[in-house]
């Protein structure tokens, strides 16, 4: 089903980005299972079950409640993925995945899966108040049937088991309702320990640490997800805000980047502390740019798609923040190599643009208007067109066309921006890119000279 836009007034702020449209038929699914481990009937395999998105340049954000996920393998046994409503926002999650539990699973040939749903909101973004704006949705089936041929396999010690929700596939939008049939691609395969958000690395788990023993300490995200996830450390553990190991606490705020290890278990590469023992003193706001005012900036709106305070609004709703002299502009690599470029990566009051994403920290007044005590800019995916491909001192560089009336195109005042990738950069779907490839490329995005777009990747894409 190809997703349908309003020429209304709409477009998107969806991590920003891109318009490209894939054809499913019926939304009652695919699989693609690349997992060649060999299945040892009662034996159990060590998963992250995980959900993930193909973006959609018409959705700033869409919540959905996810309230179980149950297996059938071909003998028509049974597993239950997830039995507790998980409420889940989607559209942030373009080239990302969102870890919903790590559970033993037993191995065996999967034949169908069967997911329900209930309470998806849309939000869209109104280009002449530069407001998000919300839908009214109407839900075709809370029930997802999805049938697997070849068959899903599980075997192995560990798997990553991944529910990719298409919203290009699943959702009409026209003028100010939204029909949403829901289409899911399921992928299943061997972990493996290459820094790889595909082969299951975990980037950026952000909740609060509930339990602390040993070594190992066990993060709950926040809100009306609830997903709760174990990780072990080691010497080799990096830290951010705190010491060490001890200094992690019951009650702390984290994020955590993980790899996973041949037995199932994740290692915490790195834990940010991003607030002590739940006081609020600051607070961390996440969401994409869709607003600068000022040169250098006093202001920006941003639509919130994550938030460290339980009590946050939804995600979607708009967001202004406050720049003032004291606010620092923070220029981490999220994992992106910023080394040998032609350029100078830089991320200020002169240079931060609509179309970017970013997380604000602030000392929170209300919901409706805060002051920024730093922003930092975070990674955005990007979707277009692949042309003049080269490579110089080890990078390749090329040019990537994104439609006129995507989002990017309508924020930033530009259908094209250079991407640079280097040899560290992840590839999924593909092993090289080449002209006339749709990919969506995942990194940190850049205003140079002041008018010049360049996105540096750590992870380029295409899933069709």
């Amino acid at each position: 089903m190809v997703h349908k836009r309003s020429r209304l007034l709409l477009i998107t702020a969806s991590f920003l980005l891109a318009a490209v449209f894939y054809e499913f038929g019926c939304s009652s699914n695919s699989s693609n299972n690349p997992n060649t481990n060999n299945v040892s009937p009662g034996s159990m395999s060590t998963t992250q079950v995980r959900v993930t998105d193909s973006p959609s340049d018409d959705i700033v954000a869409f919540n959905v409640t996810i309230n179980s996920i149950v297996l059938t393998s071909n003998s028509g046994a049974t597993v239950t993925l997830l039995d507790t409503p998980m409420q889940i926002e989607v559209s942030h999650l373009s080239g990302q995945f969102q870890v919903l539990k790590v559970m033993d699973v037993p191995q065996d040939s999967y034949a169908s899966a069967t997911v329900t749903i209930s309470s998806p909101s849309i939000t869209v973004f109104n280009s002449t108040t530069h407001q998000p704006q919300d839908l009214s949705v109407t839900l075709t089936s809370p029930t997802v049937d999805l049938t697997f041929s070849p068959a899903l396999m599980i075997g192995g010690p560990s798997n990553v088991l991944d529910f990719d929700f298409r919203l290009n596939d699943s959702v009409t939008i026209n003028g100010s309702t939204a029909t949403v049939d829901p289409v899911f691609k399921v992928n299943a395969h061997a972990t493996q320990n290459d820094n790889n958000e595909d082969d299951g690395m975990v980037d950026g788990f952000t909740g609060k640490v509930t339990t602390v023993s040993g070594t190992t300490f066990t993060v709950t995200s926040f809100g009306r997800n609830n997903s709760t996830v174990t990780f072990t450390t080691n010497s080799s553990t990096q830290f951010q805000g705190v010491t060490d190991f001890s200094g992690i606490t019951s009650g702390e705020i984290v994020k955590v980047e993980a790899s996973p290890q041949t037995d199932g278990t994740l290692l915490a590469v790195e834990v940010k502390v991003r607030m002590l023992h739940s006081i609020h003193l600051s607070l961390d706001l996440e969401g994409p740019v869709t607003q600068v005012t000022g040169n250098p900036a006093t202001s920006i709106q941003l639509v919130l798609i994550d938030c460290s305070d339980e009590g946050a609004p939804l995600p979607g709703s708009g967001i202004n923040v406050g720049i003032n002299s004291n606010t620092t502009f923070v220029l981490n690599d999220d994992d992106v190599d910023l080394t040998g470029l032609p350029f100078t990566p830089q991320f200020d009051a002169t240079t931060i643009i609509a179309g970017q994403n970013v997380e604000v920290d602030t000392s929170l007044v209300s919901f409706t208007g805060v002051t920024a005590n730093s922003i930092e800019l975070e990674s955005s995916t990007v979707t277009g067109t692949v042309s003049g491909v080269t490579t110089s001192g080890g990078i390749a560089s090329f040019t990537l066309t994104v439609p006129p009336d995507s989002v990017f195109a309508m924020l930033t005042g530009q259908t094209t921006l250079t991407v640079y990738q280097h040899s560290s950069t992840s590839l999924s779907g593909m092993t090289t890119v080449a002209n006339g490839d749709i990919i969506h490329a995942t990194g940190l995005v850049f205003l140079t000279k002041g008018t010049s777009l360049n996105l540096v990747a750590k992870r380029i894409a295409n899933d069709n």
